[in-house]
């Protein structure tokens, strides 16, 4: 995401020219958020287009540094396995009778499977099942995220030949690839589609709903939803800053009606009305189905009280609305970049003070610093996914130090 210095100074000049003052004025705003409690480097104080606001609405904005310690400050790290390892969520989930992807196959080194899925034991049954395929299929890894790993697998046209996200593979070389990733194993799932109405609007392939959950001591509440826009031709909806050239949008959390939609790579995004490939109005349109996807989220996040923060994938498919994976962590600099008006408000202040903490408070920040340099020895600055099997042990430790 960050860009280089030249970058920076082209947006500090565009922002001072759109709001009427000077390269400094500007640049003296965003180095008051720079540190705590807010931590917004200049970069993302330009992306999220601060300088048209106000100075108390710039500070219900968080910058990335938070992405991770503002979740494990009110989460139990005993509770990260149910989530992180897909297979758990998915079996935990089932036997509380949510909906959930159906899973056809499981390969996982460690024995586990789903009841009714075939159990691929290696890369050479891996192989044979792919071959066999009729139909396309999806297929992620069990512990990964950020859809590292994550592939449209469809027939190929040849003997043991494959497409994988649109390109041929041999099945073979495919299932190498896939024992060799240190992610647990893989899921294969059913593919699904969007419901006939949200494809009115977003088109037929799927595209999830990133729904935030504060869930407090006596009741759970949507704190923001976004959605995605899927281009086409890609294999799936993930945004990932805008790299996989994806959109993402904002949703009336109460309504279920499309606020915003935007394009383009952070920080330099723009707001769009219309859908890029369709031409289809998305901003005003009323999502049908809205008020269940909802009521699933806040029913499920209920069973996780040890996750004071939860970011859900849910969709509404074919067969209703549907949940696909939680994360006990996340980006909240696209949902503020697509205008929520900032992660920081009330609903944020009253969950943190259940857990005694105030983003005000020296403590507070002292305890997320010590958060956040834990979370970037062990994954990156950027949380990558590999080596996270490694996660556990240091977060655990956390409550010891």
């Amino acid at each position: 995401m960050p860009g280089s210095k030249l970058d920076i100074l082209r947006r500090l000049f565009r922002a001072a020219k759109a709001s009427g003052r000077s390269p400094a004025a500007v640049l003296r705003e965003a180095q008051a958020l720079r540190g705590a409690p807010n931590f917004l480097s200049p970069e993302e104080f330009l992306g999220l287009r601060l300088y048209e606001k106000t100075c108390a609405e710039q500070r219900r904005y968080l910058g990335s540094f938070w992405n991770g310690p503002i979740h494990y400050m009110v989460a139990s790290p005993s509770w990260y396995a149910l989530v992180r390892d897909k297979l758990n969520f998915h079996l935990f989930f089932v036997s509380q009778g949510f909906a959930v992807p159906e899973i056809l196959a499981v390969y996982a080194p460690d024995g586990r499977s789903v009841p009714g899925a075939r159990r691929l034991a290696d890369a050479g049954e891996i192989a044979d099942y792919l071959q066999g395929l009729e139909r396309p299929i999806f297929a992620k890894p069990i512990a990964a995220d950020v859809g590292v790993g994550a592939h449209l697998i469809e027939p190929g046209k040849g003997a043991r030949k494959l497409m994988r996200d649109g390109v041929e593979i041999a099945a073979k070389d495919l299932a190498a690839e896939m024992t060799g990733l240190p992610y647990g194993g893989y899921l294969f799932q059913e593919l699904y589609f969007n419901s006939d109405q949200v494809a009115t609007a977003l088109g037929k392939p799927l595209v999830t709903f990133r729904m935030i959950v504060l869930r407090g001591k006596e009741a759970s509440r949507l704190h923001i939803a976004e959605f995605k826009i899927r281009r086409a031709g890609l294999p799936n909806d993930n945004w990932d800053y805008g790299r996989t050239g994806n959109g993402i949008g904002l949703i009336d959390r109460d309504s279920g009606a499309i606020e915003t939609a935007m394009l383009g790579q952070f920080p330099d995004m723009e707001f769009v009305d219309r859908h890029p490939d369709t031409g289809t109005q998305l901003v005003g349109c009323q999502l049908a189905g809205w008020p269940d996807l909802v009521d699933l989220t806040l029913r499920a996040s209920r069973l996780l009280k040890g996750l004071g923060i939860q970011q859900w994938d849910c969709a509404l498919t074919e067969q209703g609305p549907m949940l696909f994976e939680v994360n006990e962590d996340g980006n909240h600099l696209a949902p503020q970049a697509c205008g929520c008006g900032g992660f920081w408000n009330e609903d944020l202040d009253r969950l943190l003070a259940e857990f005694g903490l105030d983003l005000r408070q020296p403590e507070t920040i002292a305890w997320a610093r010590k958060s956040a340099r834990l979370v970037g020895e062990t994954f990156g600055r950027d949380n990558a996914i590999l080596g996270r099997g490694s996660f556990f042990n240091p977060v655990t430790r956390m409550d010891s130090e």
